[in-house]
């Protein structure tokens, strides 16, 4: 079916039968119109009573995707039928093209004088609306599922391989790939299926200049969290073999590491007794790690390559996330045990003490998968076994006096998704939390202001389960799973 809804969720209009498969839909323009797939069709409907104004026929298989051009008189459709087709609003066919494999989704330019079309066969092409001709992008080895045209004319595709960024006439301009992904204003660091990390520099002329600065070896199993320090001058990395590394970012030079397998130059980091869960930077040369061996370690930079290491003990279980609230000092870590600890690490961190640096605990009903502080610290937000997600607001002055058998109750419980969250994030304004989860979708919710009720904000589905283990708000960014980025505008996500 085809539903039409108000912001604030109310049903207006149910404009299509179930008996129609509906793969894609759009607004005109003018939000007069919304236009979409049916079965083999393309649908045109009224926005105000719902009613069919059009109905374009002409391909011979599901119509998988739409898109409507800038100026809103023509309609791009993709087919099963491994075509490409670009319709006026009155139903007339003006051009049509073909791939060799079923055809998932096309896009116009902003200037409306060619489309993007992506498909089964591994293959992009972008088509010339007048002339008819295409060129053809070659690069993808899987499926590609999504396209998008940029502001700056570079044309995005996304498929079941990895994400590319091509020039109007074809040009592969950059290729990101990868699982966990670290962001830094200066750096961007993802992790890769055979146990590496790639490593890419930001420049200031965007995407399409986007530098790799190489591969990072020498973790030899599966790498559970990146951490890039405050400076961007260290890459932290957490692994199920039990150990960190800790890498060295030169920017100055034209590509860090070289692409071969040997081990790069890294510190590695022992101590750990099970699968290091997590790493974040407390700052630029202290590092925060958590692990199955239900414990926390801090690890500071010393002399040389040395970093010494001071084990902080309270969880009964596998600590399974932590986070750092650079405003306030507190790191936040949860785990099976079902409870959130904070840690107070304040001030000169005394490596050889024994006392604890717990300074509250909050005990939940069920085990505990992420746990996430805002930058500020006055807020702390988490994933729990029963669904629920839980947002406490924190008073930092009371919690960083406190004792570990000081407690904090929850201002908002939520229920979420449909299957496990794999991770949940503060906006830094504090207004907004953003969930994502094994049922392929991102979920941004605006935190309540009096009513005690979190409001669902946007509702994104991906094509494949959020993999990362952090979710995080960078600056005015989000980085959830694979390569999703959401930007945050005025506070509301």
């Amino acid at each position: 079916t085809l539903r039409l809804w108000t912001y604030n969720g109310v049903l207006l209009n149910v404009m299509a039968d179930r008996h129609n498969t509906i793969c894609s839909v759009a607004f005109t323009p003018n939000n007069q119109y919304i236009v979409s797939t049916l079965g083999n069709a393309v649908a045109v409907w009224d926005v105000n009573d719902g009613t069919p104004i059009n109905i374009i026929t002409g391909h011979e298989g599901i119509v998988k995707g739409i898109a409507i051009s800038p100026d809103g008189d023509l309609i791009a459709s993709a087919g099963q039928d491994k075509t490409v087709r670009i319709w006026n609003m009155d139903g007339v066919e003006i051009n049509k093209g073909k791939h060799t494999k079923a055809v998932h989704c096309v896009a116009f330019s902003k200037d409306g004088q060619s489309v993007a079309s992506g498909a089964a066969d591994h293959v992009v092409r972008v088509w010339s609306i007048k002339e008819g001709g295409a060129f053809t992008t070659v690069g993808h080895t899987r499926a590609v599922q999504h396209v998008q045209w940029m502001d700056n004319d570079v044309i995005a595709s996304s498929g079941l391989d990895n994400t590319k960024f091509w020039s109007p006439n074809g040009h592969l301009l950059q290729q990101l790939s990868g699982g966990n992904a670290a962001i830094h204003s200066d750096v961007v660091a993802t992790t890769l299926s055979d146990n590496s990390i790639s490593l890419w520099k930001n420049t200031p002329t965007g995407v399409n200049s986007m530098e790799s600065m190489g591969t990072l070896y020498g973790h030899p199993d599966t790498i559970t969290q990146l951490a890039v320090s405050p400076n961007g001058t260290k890459l932290a990395s957490s692994s199920k073999d039990m150990t960190l590394r800790v890498w060295p970012i030169n920017l100055k030079k034209e590509k860090d590491i070289v692409h071969d397998k040997s081990p790069s130059e890294g510190i590695k980091l022992e101590g750990h007794k099970d699968v290091v869960t997590g790493v974040v930077f407390v700052n630029d040369t202290t590092i925060a790690s958590a692990s199955c061996d239900a414990t926390v370690r801090i690890w500071q930079e010393g002399a040389g390559k040395s970093y010494a290491c001071r084990a902080l003990y309270g969880h009964l279980g596998s600590v399974e996330s932590l986070s750092y609230g650079s405003g306030s000092g507190l790191l936040a870590s949860c785990g099976k045990d079902k409870s959130i600890k904070l840690w107070n690490l304040t001030g000169t961190i005394d490596m050889k003490a024994t006392t604890s640096l717990c300074c509250a605990t909050v005990t939940l009903p069920e085990e505990l998968y992420c746990v996430n502080l805002s930058q500020k610290g006055d807020a702390l937000s988490s994933y729990c076994k029963d669904g629920k997600i839980r947002v406490f607001k924190i008073d930092v002055p009371t919690v960083l006096n406190g004792k570990e058998d000081t407690t904090i109750a929850p201002d908002v419980v939520f229920d979420t998704h449909s299957r496990l969250i794999r991770s949940v994030a503060l906006a830094p304004s504090g207004l907004c939390c953003v969930s994502g989860g094994e049922d392929h979708s991102v979920r941004v919710w605006r935190l309540p202001e009096g009513d005690g009720k979190a409001k669902l904000e946007h509702y994104l589905v991906a094509s494949q389960a959020m993999s990362c283990r952090g979710a995080q708000f960078e600056g005015a960014q989000l980085d959830v799973g694979p390569k999703r980025l959401i930007q945050e505008r005025g506070g509301a996500t």
